[in-house]
């Protein structure tokens, strides 16, 4: 015979295992939310430790600035003190050359070039009243008096003639009539000025720029400055005391 059981309860079970489920994933999510936090407070701190050695780092650059900036002060003040302890010597060594170049001028007033003296001159262009050139070797002789006082010359040509061994000794003329003004410069330089009077080109002009060498002799070159209606002519000159 068959017969129906009697209906159970399931409702005190159901609510017991939904509180079982709830509360585990409760702890699930808590334990979900508790990594997180950990994870944030963890890039909290690296965060400040990163800040913390930036302006550390910050701090020491500003020092070392302040340091470069007061050594510069410090070489600054060094060098003003330099200059100062400098500036007896830089007016001593004005003063020695001052004396130095009055020497040179002593010893070009000492050295003299007064009296008579023989030039030679090696002819080696001519120039026409047109500037145009042409390439010569010739030989003559000028014959010059010449006066210094201090470091102004004066003088005159006496005579200027073609050496008999010259090829072409017979060709053309040489002026011989000259007055003479020049001066010893500074550098040791002697600079003569002929120019010449007569009726051989008078007007025209030659500069003789040269040096009185271990010799005695005067070595220089002579160029004709100012031609007129003449041929002149440039040489190198060598000129011996008479």
């Amino acid at each position: 015979m068959l017969y129906k059981k009697p209906l159970v309860n399931l409702t005190p079970l159901l609510d017991l295992l939904f509180i079982v489920i709830f509360a585990y994933q409760m702890n699930v999510n808590l334990g979900i939310d508790d990594h997180i936090q950990t994870e944030v407070e963890k890039r909290i701190d690296q965060h400040e430790v990163e800040k913390q050695q930036n302006e550390k780092s910050l701090k020491q650059a500003k020092e070392e600035l302040l340091n470069i900036v007061e050594m510069i002060n410090r070489e600054k003040a060094n060098l003003s003190e330099i200059q100062k302890q400098l500036a007896p010597l830089k007016e001593l060594e004005s003063r020695r050359k001052e004396l130095s170049e009055k020497t040179d001028r002593d010893k070009k007033t000492e050295m003299g070039i007064s009296g008579g003296w023989n030039l030679q001159l090696h002819i080696y262009r001519l120039i026409g009243p047109q500037g145009n050139t042409m390439s010569v070797d010739r030989q003559t002789q000028y014959t010059i008096n010449l006066s210094q006082k201090e470091s102004y010359i004066t003088g005159e040509l006496l005579g200027a003639v073609r050496r008999k061994d010259d090829p072409n000794f017979d060709k053309g003329l040489s002026c011989g009539q000259a007055d003479i003004k020049g001066e010893i410069q500074n550098s040791g330089e002697i600079v003569l000025i002929f120019t010449y009077t007569g009726n051989c080109c008078p007007g025209s002009q030659e500069i003789l720029r040269g040096r009185i060498d271990s010799d005695g002799n005067l070595a220089g070159d002579l160029k004709w400055a100012r031609t007129g209606m003449c041929i002149g002519a440039w040489a190198k000159v060598v000129g011996t005391r008479r």
